[in-house]
């Protein structure tokens, strides 16, 4: 039996998004969501950022392509294919459409 408890208070879901992590120095950073909550997303990518760096993200669903999500957060996990964020702020304009994508694909994902 694994020691690992799972912490996460929000449904996961897998939703098709483009995702670009900007630090604050300007360096960018893309890939593709593998699941995102209210409170947060892991990403694919083949490249790695600072524990704890604050990060400014944008999220671009593959069917709405001028559709927007703006957050900003912390790298708070490194994993072997991917970057966990964690959600500290999400533009109030957008939350409605986060909550939508998530609902609408309602599936839980894990990573």
């Amino acid at each position: 039996m694994s020691g690992y408890r799972e912490k996460r208070g929000q449904m996961r879901s897998a939703v098709p998004l483009r995702v670009e992590v900007r630090l604050e120095s300007g360096v960018l950073v893309e890939g593709r969501a593998a699941n995102i909550s209210m409170n947060g997303l892991f990403f694919l990518t083949e490249f790695s950022l600072p524990l704890g760096c604050r990060v400014r993200v944008c999220l671009t669903h593959e069917d709405r392509p001028n559709e927007h999500i703006i957050c900003s957060g912390k790298v708070s996990r490194l994993g072997d294919w991917g970057i966990a964020i964690a959600f500290d702020q999400v533009n109030p304009a957008h939350m409605e459409i986060l909550y939508r994508y998530i609902r609408y694909n309602g599936a839980s994902a894990s990573c």
